[in-house]
């Protein structure tokens, strides 16, 4: 990456972009390659914050963008893959959604499904939520970056 901050109207969380992408790129094969071609496309997307009101430093704290989906680069409506950045010490708050969900884990950083304890996965995973299950996810000292595909139901 080209160390680049975030440009003027970015959301501020975008300064851990490079960082996280940078850290993907020394992940295990085919991620160095997946993070390449995320950096290819990460400045044209439309980065977008889910608000909760009551999590002001996890609303400020992370982004999401669509790459494929409604709102993607590639517009539509059966498949949905995007990203998720977290800046270091966030929490991505407990939520379900009815699509099932596929995660590709780009960086360090922990998950949780339903009551259970949190884990690490490691670079190079896949997780599957399955339809309306509770999850949440966790960056630790360094950003957490991670692509997801939501199923259509």
């Amino acid at each position: 990456m080209s160390g680049e901050g975030p440009g003027e109207g970015e959301l501020p969380v975008l300064k851990h972009l490079d960082i996280a992408i940078d850290a993907a790129e020394t992940g295990p094969a085919p991620i160095p390659e997946l993070a390449q071609a995320f950096s290819a496309v990460s400045r044209r997307l439309r980065w977008w914050q889910r608000a909760v009101e009551e999590l002001p430093q996890f609303v400020h704290g992370h982004a999401n963008a669509e790459i494929i989906g409604p709102g993607g680069l590639e517009v539509r409506s059966d498949v949905t893959v995007g990203v998720t950045l977290m800046a270091p010490g966030i929490t991505y708050p407990d939520h379900r959604h009815l699509p099932a969900e596929i995660y590709v884990v780009m960086s360090e950083g922990e998950w949780r499904k339903d009551d259970g304890p949190w884990y690490e996965p490691g670079v190079g995973s896949l997780i599957y939520n399955s339809p309306n299950i509770v999850h949440a996810m966790r960056s630790g000292e360094k950003p957490l970056l991670a692509i997801w595909c939501l199923l259509s139901p």
